[in-house]
This record gives structure tokens, C-alpha cells and sequence, in this order.
């Protein structure tokens, strides 16, 4: 496990070697058996929103949800790596926002899909902090990038973009509402799920459970 705080641009965690090589196996393995429950994004049947194509497009299911339907050990091995005493104690040690990970209340975790052609436009999250994980062979695909944003408002005159490349076992964690987003996902080499971009995101709060969508 490689891992840096930076504090350019906008405050930032990237941990590369995120998870052991068997883990993420085990993780990949359960992930890819979870695309036949997948839906399009953003807010699915739980709330009855129409998503907009122009926007969003990519496959998602809601791993905590799945986790209690099906018995899955993802969030597990999720847990097991995002809240380890190695990096509870590198989010102290970080200052800024990032020791409020230790005292949060909430943490929901989603999985994505994006096949040949999907992408994500630049938004923001309504959270606190979000963490991003890729863990898909990035030699299956082209694009599929993740831009950060050095500002909370999409009309900044002086909003730049950081291009962090898709690496697979890599994990990013940022300040929610700074704008991001995910390039498209230029080509496909491989058929099926294998040549997806596969991505985890962990959205970070102090909210209860029931109150996600408000």
C-alpha cells in the first residue's frame, strides 16, 4: 500500500496497492456477479427519478443493499482495507477534512459499470467526503480517466481539472463537493464485464441511512 496526502489543486488521498492482490481478486470476482443486478444511475426505482443519458451513463448497484439480499462479503473487504488502523491513522495525520473520516456515522458504498462509451459529466457529491476505487485491468480499455476539480462551483472562471488516471487497485479521496468526473470509456478490448471500467465509490457523512436521498 502506497499512500500520499496532497494538498495542491484540491486536498487529496491517492493510495495506490490499495487491497492485496488476493483480496482484490475476491472482491473483483463477487463485483462482476453483482452486473446482472445492476440498473442505471443516478436514483434508480428507490426514488423514481427519470435519469438523464446527456449526463450520467453507467451501471450501479447499491452494495449495502446488496449486501443484506445476498449475503455478498464485498463491503467487508471494502471495510476491511478503508478503515484499517494503518489508515485511520494516516487520515489524522493528513489534517484538513480528512480526520472527520474517523467520527463519521455513514458511509455508503456503490458500484459502476462503465461499458464502451459511458461517462460521468462534472458534478458534485452531497457529502462529505467521497473515495473512489478502481479495480478493473486498465489494459482492457481506453479512457474512462477521473478529472478533480480545484473548485465547488462548475461556473468558477479559474476551475481547472487534475487528470488522475484509471490504475487499477488505485483509491482516491476527496472533498465531495469539488467538482468531478469520469471521461468516457473511449474503447473496449474485451468482451463483457472484463472489459468494463469497474469503480467503488464510498460516500462519506454524518447523515443516517434513511436520509440519503433528501
Amino acid at each position: 500500500m502506497k499512500k500520499k496526502f496532497y494538498k495542491d489543486h484540491c486536498q487529496r488521498i491517492i493510495v495506490d496497492d490499495f487491497m492485496s492482490e488476493e483480496d482484490l481478486n475476491k472482491f473483483n470476482e463477487e463485483f462482476y456477479n453483482m452486473y446482472q443486478y445492476s440498473e442505471d444511475g443516478p436514483y434508480r426505482l428507490s426514488t423514481g427519478l427519470v435519469v438523464d443519458k446527456t449526463f450520467k451513463s453507467r451501471k450501479e448497484f447499491d452494495i449495502h443493499q446488496a449486501t443484506n439480499d445476498l449475503k455478498l462479503s464485498l463491503s467487508h473487504v471494502w471495510m476491511k482495507y478503508l478503515w484499517s488502523d494503518e489508515m485511520r491513522s494516516f487520515y489524522n495525520k493528513c489534517g484538513g477534512i480528512f480526520p472527520y473520516m474517523n467520527v463519521s456515522s455513514y458511509d455508503y458504498l456503490l458500484g459502476a459499470f462503465y461499458s464502451e462509451g459511458d461517462f460521468y459529466k462534472p458534478h458534485i457529491d452531497l457529502f462529505i467526503l467521497t473515495a473512489v476505487f478502481f479495480h478493473q485491468d486498465n489494459t482492457n480499455f481506453i479512457g474512462g480517466d477521473f478529472f478533480l476539480g480545484s473548485s465547488v462551483d462548475k461556473k468558477d472562471p479559474d476551475l481547472k481539472f487534475l487528470r488522475i488516471p484509471y490504475v487499477k487497485n488505485r483509491l482516491i479521496i476527496f472533498p465531495s463537493r469539488y467538482v468531478h468526473y469520469a471521461e468516457n470509456v473511449e474503447k473496449s478490448f474485451v468482451d463483457g464485464v472484463d472489459g468494463m471500467r469497474l469503480c467503488t465509490q464510498n460516500f462519506i457523512d454524518f447523515r443516517q441511512p434513511e436520509d440519503r436521498y433528501l
